[in-house]
Parts: C-alpha cells; sequence; structure tokens
C-alpha cells in the first residue's frame, strides 16, 4: 500500500439490516440505502468452497510452469486474497498475513517495511526452491515490479502477472465491508486503480513478465 502521502479520514462503515425477505440492505450513516454496498453484500452469501473455486474467471486460462512466480497486480478490494485461497500454486505469500504475524494486526502500516523484508526472504527460499508461489500484494508500481521480475530472472523462474481490476466502485464497495483495521482509504484505493489500469498487458510485457492474465469475478451460481 502506498504510505509517501497522508491519508484522508475513513469513511464510517455502512449499517446493515435484513429485510423481510432474507435479503441484507447496507444504508450510508445518512440513512440512504447503498446499492453498492448492498450488491456486494448479495453477491458474497452463502459462498461456499466450489463457489470460491468458481468465483473467477483466468483469461487466457493458466497453465503455469512448475517454479512460477506469479505475480497479482490489483488495487486493495479487487479479490486477490479470495483469489489466493484456491490459486493452484505450492506457496501463497501474502504482505497482509505478514503484517499480523510481525505486528498482531493486519491492518497496521508502520510494519509494512519489516513484512516487505520478510515477504523478500521467503520470495528467495521459495524461487530458490523450486516452487511455484502466488504473490497476493497489490504490486500496482512499476518499480516493485521489476523488482519482483529482476528476482525471478536470477533464480531462472518464469514470473507471470495476474491482473485483477473490477470497476473502481466495486473496489469501494468491497473495501466498506472491511474491518476498520484493513479499510483503505478511498483515495489511496482510487490512486491504487489508476496505476492498476496503467498496468496493461502491453505494459507488463514490456516490463518483462512472460505472460499476462486477468481474473474477473464471476457471480456464483443459485
Amino acid at each position: 500500500m502506498r504510505t509517501d502521502r497522508p491519508h484522508l479520514p475513513l469513511c464510517p462503515p455502512p449499517s446493515t439490516e435484513t429485510n423481510t425477505d432474507g435479503a441484507v440492505l447496507a444504508h450510508h450513516s445518512t440513512g440512504h440505502l447503498d446499492p453498492e454496498v448492498t450488491a456486494e453484500l448479495a453477491s458474497q452469501a452463502g459462498l461456499d468452497e466450489d463457489d470460491k473455486k468458481r468465483a473467477f474467471l483466468v483469461t487466457p486460462p493458466l497453465d503455469l510452469t512448475p517454479g512460477t512466480l506469479l505475480v497479482a497486480v490489483g488495487p486493495g478490494a479487487s479479490g486477490k486474497s479470495t483469489y489466493a485461497d484456491t490459486a493452484d500454486v505450492d506457496v501463497v505469500i501474502c504482505l497482509d498475513s505478514l503484517r499480523h504475524e510481525i505486528g498482531g494486526d493486519t491492518g497496521d502500516q508502520s510494519v509494512t517495511p519489516a513484512a516487505a523484508e520478510r515477504q523478500n526472504a521467503l520470495l528467495e527460499h521459495y524461487l530458490s526452491a523450486g516452487a511455484s508461489v502466488f504473490l497476493d500484494s497489490t504490486n500496482v508500481e512499476a518499480h516493485l515490479r521489476a523488482r519482483l521480475v529482476e528476482r525471478a530472472r536470477r533464480h531462472g523462474r518464469p514470473v507471470v502477472a495476474l491482473r485483477f481490476l473490477p470497476d473502481l466502485n466495486t473496489c469501494l464497495a468491497r473495501n466498506r465491508l472491511r474491518p476498520a483495521n484493513r479499510r483503505i482509504p478511498d483515495d489511496t484505493l482510487r490512486w491504487q486503480h489508476d496505476l492498476a489500469r496503467a498496468a496493461t498487458p502491453s505494459v507488463l510485457l514490456a516490463e518483462g513478465f512472460a505472460a499476462v492474465h486477468q481474473a474477473m469475478t464471476c457471480p456464483p451460481r443459485r
């Protein structure tokens, strides 16, 4: 997550109620219905493990060479960690989880440098071992991606980008459903979304990625 600019105050989380049909409705602090969050809650309701496996359509389909570094590229709340739950790789390295491991709080940005150092140490270990790795972090900044490409090349491993780019309103709605410690300021999320949108397949291929895939969310089957 970006740390070089001050964050704006977080918007209060939406309040919810269940109507007579059992649907969960979300409301702004003003009392008005929040249609985006309400729709997101409806899409998440009752997801089981099979639903999670079907939650993403990856194009073109992934067929990873053993030892590949699969790099997520996408803003916060774009589905990266949901995808990670069922990713067909040997290891998932998640920056949020490392923050929790180090500081006891997934959203504690003060430990991000230590978490990033731990992430890099794990990448060195698993790339050296020939494991296939999914890197679950935003990676929207080109200079960070350049380091990942260089690291994979140094170990002789393929490096593939997986783009996550729902529309901005979907990301904002999902973000408002997160616990307070994991909620991203709206201005930061917009900044991440702009950078992710600029990281087009042609840009990523020019940066040295061997292939670029797009992960698109699919509504669960009812």
